[in-house]
């Protein structure tokens, strides 16, 4: 029991005996095992924290193999992550739209980004971007789209796919163009059809179009060659989002149901425990590190589960998400809608 002391009249100090000495010490004692306890259970805590709030603010985020990118609007202002202070420093110049992908072990990503005065790759080593404008020199991009080279690219021509549609002229807008290495030009690829093209991905070699009416393409790749074929299933035959894993494709329906192709029966098709049960999914993306989901309007997110074949929920923060990124690599990205940064730590 800790004692209260009357002060020494002669000396006007506090003289405690041996007995409140030691009462103190146990005292003592126990307040550090509390504040040890409290240590411990912060550290565990912190352990198993698996988002990871980066500073900054972006408002979309791409990831690829190893690297890492973002843009913050208004004024289209470039960031690039660096993995060593785990921060994001700025890159000069300003874009509508980046993509990030494609590399390797062996290879970098590459980085590509448009906005209204052209198309543009990014050296690595420096920073510096290369404008690659397309034919026609009133032809931009409204999107580009970067992965990893076709297996059955017998050219050496596309190590990498990289592909953009066009946005600028109405006669051609939604034009795909496939960029080509050996020339280092985007060349035109015929169009599936007379509807314009509005949406562009790619991924492990593969790659996938949605058209203003919603219809599903895919686009068979050949030695030198490019071959397009309408793809059912979604809803109606219509998917609102698409996305391209490293071995399967995903997409998502106006009603916020999750589709997966399946490529036995070539068609999308979905699974009861997936989509809308009482809320809708408003985002999909798949890569290298898995397929994941942002349910509109909620403080969640929702992951593939491969040996339950469904997808399961994390509740991270008291913040509705707002976008999602999933590389290959370089692991999954989320942004929040107050434009917050979050590194899913697995």
């Amino acid at each position: 029991m800790l004692k209260v002391l009357a002060p020494d009249s002669a000396a006007g100090t506090s003289i405690p005996a041996m007995e409140d000495l030691m009462s103190r010490t146990n005292f003592r004692f126990a307040v550090c095992l509390i504040l040890i306890c409290w240590t411990a259970a912060a550290v565990v805590s912190a352990s198993a924290q698996t988002f990871l709030h980066i500073p900054g603010s972006l408002s979309s985020i791409a990831a690829g193999r190893n690297e890492v990118w973002g843009l913050q609007f208004p004024g289209g202002l470039i960031w690039r992550f660096n993995p060593s202070t785990q921060l994001f420093y700025q890159v000069s110049g300003s874009l509508s739209q980046i993509a990030v992908g494609g590399g390797t072990l062996l290879q970098p990503d590459q980085v590509w980004g448009v906005n209204g005065a052209g198309v543009f790759s990014f050296n690595l080593t420096n920073n510096a971007y290369i404008q690659h404008n397309p034919p026609g020199a009133t032809t931009y991009f409204s999107q580009v789209a970067v992965g990893k080279g076709g297996a059955l690219d017998s050219t050496g021509c596309h190590p990498f796919e990289v592909w953009g549609l066009a946005a600028s002229v109405p006669a051609s807008s939604g034009l795909p163009y496939r960029y080509n290495y050996c020339t280092n030009e985007f060349v035109q690829v015929a169009p599936p059809s007379s509807t314009p093209l509005t949406h562009i991905a790619t991924g492990g070699g593969d790659v996938w179009a949605l058209d203003a009416n919603a219809y599903i393409w895919h686009c068979v790749l050949a030695s030198g060659s490019e071959e397009w074929t309408r793809v059912g299933g979604g809803y109606e035959g219509t998917l609102q989002q698409i996305t391209v894993g490293v071995n399967d494709v995903w997409g998502l329906d106006g009603y916020g149901t999750v589709y997966r192709y399946d490529p036995i029966y070539g068609t999308f098709v979905s699974n009861p425990s997936w989509g809308n049960v009482g809320y809708d999914v408003t985002r999909i993306a798949a890569g290298g590190d898995g397929v994941w989901t942002v349910v509109g309007g909620t403080d969640y997110v929702e992951f593939f589960n491969p040996s339950t074949q469904s997808l399961e929920r994390l509740e991270p923060f008291l913040s509705p998400w707002a976008q999602i990124t999933v590389g290959s690599g370089a692991g999954i990205w989320m942004l929040n809608s107050s434009n917050q940064i979050y590194n899913f730590i697995p």
